[in-house]
Formats: C-alpha cells, sequence, structure tokens
C-alpha cells in the first residue's frame, strides 16, 4: 500500500508505490510541504490502488467465466471448491509468494518459520475457513513447548499477519481468532565492563570491532547502521517506520562508522562474530570448563558445548534444580547475549547517567515511553555498583 515519505535533501512529501512488475518503489512528488495536503493526494493514490485490486479480481473472475464455456473446467463449483476448501498448506503458499517482492528475505524466512509452525500444531490440511477460537489455545500451547517467550512472539506476529491476509483478500469472512504478544518478564541483558573487555579481546577484525563500537556508543539497532549517515556531531538514523531520530556520535567513534559502513559486512556476519566473541569471553571467565590447552583447538560446535552447559547450570542455581527440563534448558540458553546487548546497555547506561526516561526513549527511537521503562527496572544503585559510578 502506498505511503508518505521525505526524501534526503528535498522539502515536498513523497508517495512510495510498489511496482510488482519492474520489482521496485516510485517515488512520487506531492509537490507540497503540507502535510494534510500530502495526505490528501495519497488518499487519492490509495483510493487508485484499491480500484487497481478490484479491477484485477474482476478480471480473474471474467477469466474462469472464458474457461467455463471453453469447457476447460467442469462447472462453477470447480471454481468456488478452490477457495472454499483452502488449505493452510496451500494458503501459507499462496501468501509466501504474494509477498516476495514486498518484504526482505529475512522477514520471509520469519514468516516461513511462523507458518510451518501454524501447519504442525493445527495440521496442514486444515482449512482455512474452518479456524476457530479454540485452535489459539492449540497453537500457543504449541510454540511454548517449543521456543522462549521471544520467538513464540515473532512467531505469533508473523501468524497474525497471515490472518491479515486471509482477511484482506477475503479467504475467510472473519478473523478467527485474536492474536496476543506473551508478555516477557525478563529483565534487558546489557553486557557489563568485563564484558565488553571480553568481547573486544577476541576480536582481530577491524571493521567487525569499528561496528561493535558503533553499535556501543549509539544504541543504534543491528539494521540501522547502513541506513544511518554522519550529520556532524550525530548520527542521523532512519529507524523504524522510516521515522528518523538524532543520536550524539563521540569523537573517536566517527572514524569506526566511517570504517564499519564502508566494510559492508552483512548483519549476519557482524552478529556471529558477535555470538563467537561472547562465547569465548564467557569461557574465559569459567577456567574450570576449559582444558589445560584453553580454548586454542576447540572447535566452535565444542564452544557452544561448553557455553550452553554453563548456561543451564546458571539456571539450574537459579531455579534451585539439579536437572532440566527441555523446555528450561531451551530457557537456559536463551540467556545468552547478543548483539542487541549493546543496545541494552546503552540506554542503562544512559538512563543512569541522566535520570532521564524521555532521553532515553528519544535516543532509542521507541514509539512509546512503556517500551523504554523496562529499562528502569534495575535499582539505580544496582547499576551504579555494576558500572562502578559513584552514588550521588
Amino acid at each position: 500500500m502506498a505511503h508518505l515519505c521525505k526524501r534526503k535533501n528535498r522539502q515536498n512529501y513523497y508517495v512510495v508505490v510498489w511496482l510488482p512488475h519492474q520489482n521496485r518503489k516510485k517515488y512520487i512528488s506531492t509537490g507540497t510541504q503540507n502535510l494534510k495536503e500530502a495526505q490528501k493526494i495519497l488518499r487519492q493514490i490509495q483510493t487508485a490502488e484499491n480500484l487497481q485490486k478490484a479491477g484485477s479480481k474482476a478480471f480473474d473472475t471474467l477469466h474462469q467465466e472464458n474457461l467455463l464455456e471453453l469447457n476447460l473446467i467442469k462447472n462453477v463449483d470447480e471454481i468456488m471448491e478452490i477457495d472454499n476448501q483452502l488449505t493452510l498448506k496451500t494458503a501459507a503458499e499462496r501468501f509466501l509468494k504474494s509477498r516476495v517482492n514486498e518484504i526482505s528475505s529475512g522477514t520471509s524466512k520469519s514468516y516461513a518459520l511462523a507458518l510451518k509452525d501454524l501447519q504442525a500444531a493445527l495440521n496442514p490440511g486444515t482449512q482455512v475457513k474452518s479456524l476457530k477460537r479454540g485452535d489459539y489455545d492449540t497453537l500457543v500451547a504449541f510454540l511454548v513447548a517449543h521456543y522462549n517467550v521471544s520467538t513464540t512472539n515473532i512467531r505469533l506476529r508473523g501468524i497474525r499477519t497471515f490472518i491479515h491476509w486471509l482477511m484482506e483478500f477475503e479467504l475467510i469472512e472473519k478473523r478467527p481468532f485474536k492474536i496476543k504478544q506473551l508478555k516477557n518478564e525478563k529483565l534487558p541483558k546489557f553486557l557489563t565492563p568485563e564484558e565488553i573487555t571480553g568481547i573486544f579481546k577476541h576480536v582481530s577484525d577491524p571493521v567487525i570491532r569499528s561496528a561493535f563500537r558503533v553499535y556501543q556508543y549509539t544504541g543504534i539497532r543491528l539494521s540501522e547502521l547502513y541506513s544511518s549517515e554522519l550529520e556532524g556531531s550525530f548520527l542521523k538514523v532512519r529507524g523504524k517506520g522510516n521515522k528518523s531520530r538524532f543520536v550524539p556520535l563521540p569523537q573517536e567513534v566517527r572514524d569506526d562508522f566511517l570504517i564499519a559502513v564502508a566494510g559492508g559486512y552483512s548483519h549476519h556476519t557482524i552478529t556471529h562474530h558477535f555470538t563467537d566473541c561472547w562465547r569465548k569471553s564467557l569461557l574465559e571467565r569459567h577456567q574450570d570448563k576449559l582444558p589445560e590447552t584453553g580454548l586454542q583447538g576447540l572447535t566452535k560446535k565444542r564452544i557452544r558445548e561448553l557455553v550452553f552447559q554453563i548456561l543451564e547450570e546458571q539456571h539450574a542455581k537459579v531455579l534451585n534444580k539439579t536437572e532440566l527440563t527441555m523446555a528450561e534448558k531451551r530457557e537456559a540458553h536463551s540467556n545468552a547475549k547478543s548483539l542487541h546487548s549493546f543496545r541494552h546497555t546503552f540506554a542503562v547506561r544512559t538512563w543512569l547517567k541522566t535520570s532521564d526516561i524521555y532521553a532515553v526513549k528519544k535516543l532509542l527511537g521507541h514509539t512509546t515511553v512503556s517500551v523504554t521503562e523496562i529499562y528502569m527496572k534495575f535499582p539505580e544503585a544496582y547499576l551504579k555498583q555494576i558500572f562502578k559510578q559513584k552514588s550521588s
């Protein structure tokens, strides 16, 4: 669907439309800087889009009538059964195919995994028109049994998008169930000074080192590195919903930003390096788990096994248990730190420094302050102790 945006060094609002046959976006100037006027033009374009969709649907209907007259299909009932008997498996295939040019490969993969779980929970042969309220309980029970809360919520968001698609194309008459995000009571996973030192100790690639420093000192999201640009002593960050925000960039990190961007490493490569460095730093703090030769000679698989063992032992201690169930083991593994922990660390340290939740919200690019409040769950004295700051 068409939407408004602002373009670099342009004053007027632009309407962004997707050209499916050319597999690209097109920017159309509204010729105005007035938001209300631009929105009026946007509504006109969206109306045209809806008319085009309706025309396409009418064309399909006429095409089916022609096939009927040519005796290439038996009867009208055969046409109707295509949608009346549409199964989850077939609908999922259609949905993914329809979105292939509209979303990133990562999002497409996430949707595919979500729909695979939906089919596993409810049966691939289930007809979409037979979905009911009770199926939601079955779905959630399946997801919770296999994943932690964060992954479960990701799967649920993908399935919610799929349900909306079914309604948009009138493949179902009404929403069969309402999808809600599960509450995740976990605290943010920030990095202690010791962890950060340990991580950088194992970074050998200068581009990766620079990328880590940018994430550490700006708190930007993983995907925002390449959508940011220098504006004096600030980074102009283009975040979710194409919204821009300004984040201070320390002078000593300016060159790191230029190196990281010029390096052009994929997000997967950057996160992979972080995981590798964090795991090594964790093992070095648990020398009892290492052989006499230390980290040298250990394969990545063996390092992963030892790290999971440490996380499981820590989780078992918290639960006061000697053995963990498979679900509890998965929960323990989710306690591992990720590149996103740099963002959590930035948020916590900024709040500790400013005591201003709205300043933290603005720097992180959160839509509402309620999202930012998760970082306020830590006692201030505890954070000062962790980051070795003097109490006021």
